[in-house]
């Protein structure tokens, strides 16, 4: 969040009840105001996001950053993930070698159709050709990584996160040694 939320202690209590229990580690950031090179919005919310998790991953004794490994994914608060996509995030990723896990950023499709039955006719006709668009010419060119991706922490780090001057949240997916250990985190 950011610090300017309006009642951002109330959804982080409705978040950590409702979401604490789901994962191994749970954590909310607070975006300051004022950070020298920030500018309101998506990219710098998660780029301070992400560098404050590294940050307490590194200082909780009990994580290991040499036996996990971690995915990053983001999304924006109206993201509907399908009910098996980090199954198959999971699957594509330990069907690649080490270095091609750590060159790789995952492309979401976006689908623009939601509610379609209670949209306008032209909303609904943009919608099925946007999502025709990314599935059929941007995602398999690699072009144009929207703001649903997912990548693994080690390449996030080493491109220097999100830079705070442009205009996505950040679910942490990690697994240990093997596809069959494979827990979901935030």
């Amino acid at each position: 969040m950011e610090a300017g939320t309006p009642n951002k202690e109330d959804i982080e209590k409705q978040l950590k009840a409702k979401y604490t229990s789901q994962f191994e580690r749970f954590y909310i950031t607070v975006h300051p105001k004022g950070l020298p090179g920030d500018i309101p919005g998506k990219c710098s919310n998660l780029n301070y996001a992400a560098r404050m998790a590294v940050k307490y991953l590194k200082e909780d004794r009990a994580y290991n950053f040499k036996n996990v490994e971690v995915l990053v994914t983001t999304g924006d608060v109206d993201n509907i993930f399908g009910d098996r996509y980090f199954d198959a995030l999971e699957e594509d990723y330990w069907k690649l070698t080490p270095d091609q896990r750590y060159n790789t950023v995952w492309q979401s499709p976006l689908f623009y159709c939601m509610n379609i039955d209670k949209s306008p006719f032209f909303v609904r006709n943009i919608g099925l050709l946007r999502a025709f668009f990314m599935m059929g010419y941007l995602i398999p060119w690699n072009i144009n990584t929207m703001s649903v991706f997912s990548l693994t922490l080690k390449l996030y780090e080493d491109g220097e996160f999100t830079h705070p001057g442009y205009q996505g949240p950040t679910i942490f997916t990690s697994s240990t040694n093997g596809p069959d250990k494979f827990e979901d985190g935030l």
